[in-house]
């Protein structure tokens, strides 16, 4: 049996669609962090660690993908960023794994945060 051949678009696609389905996640992640003024779950240093390091995590983000349209933009069309490029959090290592990391922490902290005690 021969397996279908995987074409560039097709797997872009794809990727594209994980990422926009990550950052919808984090969007909901973000909005159930807790805020100032709860009584019933006062902020702490610990949730400005959090915070924090969210928005390192995120900023990064940012960073990778502005690198990738300018070096698009100045390569032109058919310029590609992938795995060969380095952003700075380890090789191989893309926007996309980058972003279900980002994910992944806002999933566990949301979990702890609602955790009865």
């Amino acid at each position: 049996m021969t397996k279908p051949k995987l074409t560039a678009d097709a797997a872009y696609e794809n990727a594209h669609q994980v990422a926009q389905d990550l950052v919808e996640r984090i969007r909901e992640l973000l909005f159930d962090l807790p805020v100032p003024g709860n009584d019933e779950h006062p902020i702490h240093w610990g949730h400005v660690g959090s915070i924090n390091e969210i928005t390192k995590r995120l900023s990064s983000v940012v960073a990778f993908l502005n690198f990738t349209r300018s070096k698009a933009s100045l390569l032109g069309p058919s310029a590609t960023v992938g795995r060969g490029v380095s952003s700075g959090r380890g090789e191989g290592e893309t926007g996309l794994d980058f972003l279900g990391q980002c994910a992944q922490v806002l999933d566990r902290r949301a979990r702890r945060h609602a955790a009865p005690g």
